[in-house]
């Protein structure tokens, strides 16, 4: 197998969610660029990865006390709500999938109207389903090339900035699409 083949993680097929921006040649300070963006989308993050790490304390709760539980749930789901709607890129990202695209957790490829050049700096926001959680890179062009459908790129990205809690929560989304599709296949 050569190098150029080698891949880092798995990569899936899925639908999500995504907007695509060519980060300014004048912009100097990325890092800075990647820190302000997670602020904008990490708050909403962070409570649905809390509400995952939190779910045995949960359950051992609700055996005792079952109207305590669906209340503190409800509480969840209202702060959530308030999470996604104080969002900046809310708007702008689509609460409903727009793109097929293959993921992993380093990286993307799909097909877009946009020209991108290789090696050049594209801010990518995408938001998974159902979970909806954002996550927002910086990421490396590695790929443009002309797609046979018309007016469009095929076009591969490596993230490049990307926080650690997301990159952790498309292990867990990729990880869920890998083990539905054996038990498809398995049944």
């Amino acid at each position: 197998m050569s190098n150029a083949n080698n891949r880092k993680f798995f990569r899936v097929s899925d639908k999500i969610a995504m907007t695509v921006k060519a980060v300014s040649s004048s912009t100097t300070n990325i890092a800075e660029l990647f820190e302000q963006r997670r602020k904008e989308t990490g708050l909403a993050n962070s409570f649905v990865q809390e509400k995952k790490i939190n779910r045995p304390s949960l359950m051992s709760i609700e055996r005792r006390f079952p109207d305590v539980v669906t209340y503190i749930e409800t509480l969840e789901n209202k702060l959530q709500l308030l999470t996604n709607n104080n969002g900046k890129d809310d708007k702008a990202l689509p609460m409903q999938a727009t793109h097929s695209v293959d993921l992993s957790a380093s990286g993307i490829s799909f097909f877009c109207s946009n020209k991108f050049v290789e090696n050049s700096l594209v801010e990518i926001s995408i938001r998974l389903f159902p979970s909806r959680i954002r996550i927002h890179t910086i990421s490396t062009i590695i790929r443009c090339d002309a797609s046979n459908k018309s007016h469009e790129y095929d076009v591969a990205a490596r993230f490049t900035h990307i926080h650690e809690e997301d990159e952790e929560q498309l292990f867990q989304h990729i990880h869920k699409i890998q083990t539905d599709a054996l038990k498809i296949v398995v049944n």
